[in-house]
């Protein structure tokens, strides 16, 4: 008995330490599987979309349509061209929302908040547009001011959350266990916050710690965090992530070559003009992919329709277009900022059997997250099938992702 009395406090020992060993890999397994949703939210949220105003747009910094729009809501405002361009004699701007938008605002849930935004990817390859095009000018029948509809579907999605987790989930958690960087700072935080949100008054600090002895036993502690408190722990979370990004090339790579998935779009779009000026309609493919670390292509190919009032007036054509961008600046994994990015552009038409042809240069500046000045200068006929002539035309406007703005508010809180 004796003997069994001097091992029963070193048995007690051990199950506190095994206790505490648990409870340390439990905390380890939590915030791997927040920094893997996050990451995989990251490498999508800033995944490169088009926020400018669609191509059909004559005013339009861009002729280019890219394959993803927004997550959210984007807006663009193409301000008066700089010269040359006379079927665009005003500014002209445009909204686009995703389905997923829609979706998150009727039912009330956080669509920025990483397990949802992994959970409903589906309702992300699909973005409607609403918005008024450059007021007309003297090549046009008349000076009314169409408005434009465009909705685009995204059949392969390669650079979403479900696509990243399919095809890398695997690669994340193998990145994550070959880190040796401790986690004993950020666990520390972490139990602070949720110790001071309990009722403390029930039990001590240590029965607390003890009662978190799994993954969901943590998951559901914060999930019971008042919107503080959890904006809290997101910013510890996104600092641990950020310096798992920092430390490791293996997942720089990983998340780079995801950003370069190619992608395939199908697009429609339409503008709406009162009187005797024609209704535009487009229909084209788009198709993207990244080339290299800072190069990327994106091709459009359309079928377009000029619709008349006057009997015989219709007009059918097709157009090409190519844009080859580089990065200028580099940005972090886990930045939503867009790099300074400088393109060339192409556009060659046909309408019945007249041959159009421009380019341009395009420099996109970002101001702040989410929010992008684009300046456009270029060369060639202008786009409405009545003008002639070839002359230099410059444009440029503001562009707005407002789930780029509003993450990156979250994270200054």
């Amino acid at each position: 008995m004796r003997k069994w009395r001097f091992h029963i406090p070193l048995l007690a020992l051990l199950c506190i330490c095994f206790a505490a060993d648990a409870r340390a890999d439990d905390f380890d397994t939590w915030f791997d599987g927040q920094v893997v949703a996050l990451l995989k939210a990251n490498a999508a949220k800033s995944k490169s979309a088009q926020s400018e105003t669609v191509s059909v747009d004559r005013g339009s910094t861009t002729f280019v349509d890219q394959t993803s729009g927004g997550d959210l809501v984007t807006s663009a405002f193409n301000l008066f061209p700089v010269n040359g361009d006379k079927t665009s004699q005003g500014g002209s701007g445009a909204v686009s929302a995703s389905a997923y938008a829609i979706f998150a605002l009727a039912t009330s849930q956080d669509a920025l908040k990483p397990s949802v935004y992994n959970s409903h990817v589906g309702l992300r390859k699909v973005f409607l547009t609403v918005g008024r095009e450059a007021t007309e000018g003297s090549g046009t029948a008349n000076g009314s001011q169409g408005v434009v509809y465009g909705v685009k579907f995204l059949p392969v999605n390669q650079r979403d959350a479900t696509s990243i987790a399919k095809h890398s989930g695997g690669e994340l958690a193998a990145v994550l266990g070959k880190l040796a960087s401790s986690r004993q700072d950020m666990t520390q935080k972490l139990v602070d916050i949720l110790y001071d949100a309990s009722d403390k008054t029930a039990r001590s600090r240590a029965l607390f710690i003890a009662s978190l002895n799994t993954v969901s036993a943590i998951d559901n502690a914060v999930s019971r965090l008042k919107p503080a408190d959890a904006a809290k722990v997101a910013k510890i979370v996104k600092e641990y992530a950020e310096s798992v990004s920092t430390g490791s090339n293996e997942l720089k790579s990983l998340v780079g070559r995801l950003k370069r998935s190619p992608q395939f779009a199908v697009d429609f779009q339409t503008t709406q003009r009162k009187g005797t000026s024609p209704d535009a309609y487009r229909v084209q493919l788009i198709y993207d992919k990244g080339l290299g670390e800072n190069f990327s292509l994106t091709l459009n190919g359309s079928y377009d329709y000029s619709n008349s009032a006057a009997v015989g007036a219709d007009i059918r054509g097709g157009r090409a277009a190519i844009d080859l961008k580089y990065n200028i600046t580099q940005v972090s994994e886990t930045s939503l900022r867009t790099p300074i990015q400088f393109s060339l552009s192409g556009e060659a038409t046909r309408m019945q059997d007249k041959r159009k042809y421009r380019g341009q240069v395009h420099l996109v500046i970002p101001l702040a997250a989410g929010i992008n000045l684009p300046l456009t200068y270029g060369y060639g006929n202008p786009p409405d099938v009545n003008s002639t002539g070839k002359s230099a035309f410059g444009k440029f406007g503001l562009a707005f992702d407002f789930a780029k703005i509003v993450e990156s508010l979250r994270l200054v809180q």
